[in-house]
């Protein structure tokens, strides 16, 4: 009897694929071991094993042609959770194996060129006979040739050898040359003591560069140590990526094989360099009376809820408390995930937690290659498989870490919960990071933690409500009072002559006092650029991008307006397009712009700007933060990525220069995240000696909103909030589903989004809004149009969600309609 398996392979496609498994891969082809399949022609890739049967398909069905893997690198808990956020985000199964897996653990096939067994006449070009040449020393790609030869295009090459019968072409799959783990160095325990270092370091005299590569590795390991009075010497433990150590030292591989050859170096595997401290020699910090009280009392609520709401003000400790529930957790045998918003954050936690759990930390993230993800994947599924592989037990990330093949999870916990960059936004899976994490604790029977001192309204109803349990930290450490807040007039301050630019005098006199009492001060203004908009003196127009319904933003940096939604620029100083004049003008101001003014009126100040401009790097955020900790940036200007939980020892003053533009922004959710922004930065003021002081600009002083901020009135905002979306249908009372039709012609788009609020309209429990066309009415060169639904009866939730699920896949069957995309999103934000 033979046995099929259904295949996830990453198309967006509704179901899965069914492929016959050859006798001979019976024993190996279990569920979650990753298989090479053909596809689509010719094309090979890789696909998930979700299920084995003996049911025999009614088409004639392709073999399997290799098991990758020699255990299942997805877990079955992780299928589980795969099929649900399939399911619950209404999107296809191969959409969320695509953004699951790292790219290199995704092995792809290629078009190779290898040399024809004969042929008749001789190549004859220089470049035949170079191509010819390469190819006896092994396979190329198309791409490899066009490298070795500096060409930009040598298909044209490539065909006529095929013509000419010199090489031939055949499908195949390119394999990673580089191992997924890295390589580690350090001393052999020969080289315990100074002595031991000295004499062998004197015994390298003739060797300059052996010398060289053993003095850059002392350099190394002694950069966050003191080498005094250390007996034996802390540098035999300490391991060093071989990678870093060769680019930073210049010197071939070749030199440190002679090192280990003479057994002064040893060379290690990733897992094998790795020193994991016993789970009982942990140094956790001490709680403050009041924290000790709120970890008491989410450990009672873990025994009959699942979920728990930490709801603790800026500067309450409550990363104390994290740190003391994780190391129950591990203490406990299970591992767990602590998740971030953004990657901006992790710089600071990575030191925290690193102090406390050593190695037993692991970080997952975009801004590390494709190759350390990869190599932090395969790690945990290896200790999942096999208990005696040592592997990181708590994992620090942003939203993609809820992926991980994590064994026995024990703990999650979502830190600044209420981020909206939680939300995946593009591509699908669509999927809300913290409502994930819950359905992932459910899956491994983990508890989950929810922090933030400012919770979204969401989960405040359910804590309040009863659904999770709800924990308030009400006092800041050490008894630190909270930041006092003014509101600055603008409007009174113009009037009366009281500005600089875009700077209040009173904003610029409390600044100037922070600086001269060496303490830093945090500028905050949520729009990157230099100007947000320019536009022409003669006509009025606005410059706009071409392929958007949006304004350019100006960047004085690179003198280029450009596009934030598609990435178009162009040069500033280009003409009109409506009157051809080339005298524009700039409206509004960005961090950009601060920092340029107030450098000009500053000279001697040291000011940087933290925005994702100038964070496109891997370190230059984490740099940007240890220049401020340590005393080398008197000002920092920034967007929100300088509010999000970042501890600033000496930041004692934080001005926010324009409160406005947060306040009125077209959005049920407006009011909670203005309110919850404002409060985030204001608490980046005096955590640590004194009281810190905050100074928002506004022309709105009398606003509902700043009035809850600086009066620190959480509650009335969630009453508010909740009466308004109780009255009109708004989460938490209702679920929301958006659904954005685009296309290349308006009228197409239009059309399409009618046809389809027409069919939602019949479907029992759904309120249709729309369709309308949203504020921005074309992106990226495609028009768009909206249709927002709201699921009252949420017990019908399944049913109302499959049923619109089956409308949007129906209007594929359109031979017009089908040609618009439609971009379904569950719980937007």
């Amino acid at each position: 009897m033979p046995y099929f398996a259904d295949i996830i392979l990453s198309v967006p496609i509704a179901h899965t694929f069914t492929y016959e498994i050859p006798e001979v891969l019976w024993p190996d082809c279990v569920p979650g071991k990753r298989v090479l399949v053909q596809f689509s022609g010719r094309r090979i890739c890789t696909g998930l094993v979700l299920n084995v049967h003996e049911k025999k398909p009614e088409f004639k069905t392709k073999e399997i042609l290799e098991v990758v893997d020699s255990w299942p690198l997805v877990s079955q808990n992780q299928l589980r959770f795969w099929l649900w956020l399939a399911s619950y985000y209404l999107c296809y199964l191969g959409e969320v194996f695509k953004a699951a897996l790292p790219a290199s653990l995704k092995l792809e096939s290629e078009t190779f060129v290898s040399v024809a067994d004969e042929w008749d006449d001789e190549p004859g070009t220089d470049n035949e006979k170079a191509v010819v040449a390469m190819l006896n020393q092994g396979r190329l790609t198309v791409g490899d040739i066009e490298k070795r030869l500096n060409m930009a295009n040598a298909l044209p090459l490539v065909k006529r050898m095929i013509d000419k019968g010199f090489v031939s072409i055949y499908e195949g799959v390119k394999r990673p040359t580089k191992g997924l783990v890295d390589k580690y160095v350090r001393f052999t325990d020969t080289y315990r003591t100074q002595e031991a270092i000295l004499r062998m370091m004197d015994s390298l005299g003739r060797a300059p560069a052996q010398l060289k590569l053993i003095h850059t590795i002392l350099e190394m390991a002694a950069e966050g140590k003191d080498l005094a009075d250390t007996e034996p010497l802390y540098w035999h433990k300490i391991e060093l990526r071989k990678k870093a150590v060769l680019d930073l030292c210049g010197v071939s591989a070749s030199v440190l094989k002679q090192l280990v050859k003479k057994e002064v170096l040893e060379e290690l595997s990733d897992n094998a360099a790795t020193e994991f401290r016993d789970l009982n020699d942990f140094t956790i910090p001490s709680l403050a009376e009041f924290q000790q009280k709120a970890f008491h009392d989410i450990c009672e609520f873990h025994k009959t809820k699942s979920v728990v709401l930490l709801q603790g003000i800026t500067g309450s400790g409550k990363t104390e408390i994290y740190i003391n529930l994780i190391a129950n957790c591990l203490k406990n045998g299970q591992s767990a995930l602590y998740l971030l918003p953004e990657i901006a954050l992790t710089g600071q936690i990575i030191d925290r937690l690193s102090a406390v759990f050593g190695n037993w930390v692991g970080v997952y993230h975009s801004k590390f290659n494709d190759t350390e993800r990869a190599g932090l994947w395969t790690n945990l599924s290896a200790h999942a498989h096999n208990n005696s592989v040592k592997a990181p037990k708590l994992i620090l990330g942003v939203r993609s870490a809820i992926f991980l093949p994590f064994s026995n999870l024990g703990l999650i916990i979502v830190d600044e919960e209420h981020e909206n960059t939680y939300k995946q936004f593009e591509p699908a899976p669509r999927y809300h990071a913290r409502d994930a994490a819950i359905m992932l604790a459910h899956i491994y029977g983990a508890k989950v933690v929810l922090g933030s001192a400012t919770p979204s309204v969401e989960s405040y109803h359910n804590a309040s409500s009863g659904k999770y349990g709800h924990v308030k930290l009400t006092q800041r450490f050490h008894a630190v009072e909270m930041p006092m807040i003014e509101l600055i007039n603008l409007r009174k301050e113009k009037r009366s002559r009281n500005m600089e630019g875009i700077f209040c005098r009173k904003l610029l006199r409390h600044l100037e006092t922070a600086v001269a009492q060496q303490e830093q001060v945090i500028l905050f203004q949520n729009r990157r650029g230099y100007a947000p908009y320019m536009s022409c003196n003669e006509c009025g127009t606005a410059r706009k991008c071409k392929y958007c319904d949006v304004s350019l933003t100006y960047h004085k940096f690179t003198n280029s307006l450009s596009c934030h939604y598609c990435g178009y620029s162009t040069a500033a100083n280009s003409p009109c397009s409506k009157c051809k004049s080339t005298d524009l003008g700039m409206e509004g101001f960005g961090t950009e712009k601060i920092e340029d003014e107030l450098q000009l009126m500053y000279p001697d100040l040291r000011i940087a700007r933290l925005d994702q401009d100038t964070t496109r790097t891997k370190t230059a955020h984490s740099d940007t933060i240890k220049a401020l900790e340590t005393g080398k940036i008197d000002v920092l200007v920034g967007t929100q990525m300088v509010s999000k939980g970042l501890d600033f020892e000496h930041v004692n003053t934080v001005g926010i220069m324009d409160a406005d533009a947060m306040l009125n922004y077209p959005d049920f959710r407006a009011n909670e995240r203005a309110f919850q922004l404002l409060t985030q930065v204001s608490g980046r003021a005096g955590r640590k000696h004194k009281r810190g002081l905050v100074l928002i600009q506004t022309r709105q002083p009398e606003h509902q909103v700043l009035q809850w901020v600086i009066n620190n009135e959480t509650e009335q905002l969630f009453l508010a909030e909740l009466t308004e979306r109780k009255l009109f249908n708004y989460p938490p009372f209702a679920r929301l589903v958006r659904i954005h039709i685009k296309h290349k012609a308006d009228i197409t788009a239009a059309k399409a989004a009618a046809v389809l609020a027409n069919g939602l309209r019949l479907i029992q429990g759904l309120e249709v809004l729309g369709p309308q066309q949203p504020p921005i009415g074309k992106v990226r060169d495609l028009f768009l149009q909206l249709i927002l639904l709201k699921i009252i009866d949420t017990k019908e939730l399944d049913r109302i969600k499959r049923q619109i699920l089956q409308q949007v896949r129906a209007m594929a069957k359109d031979s017009v309609l089908k040609t618009a995309m439609y971009v379904i999103d569950v719980d937007p934000m």
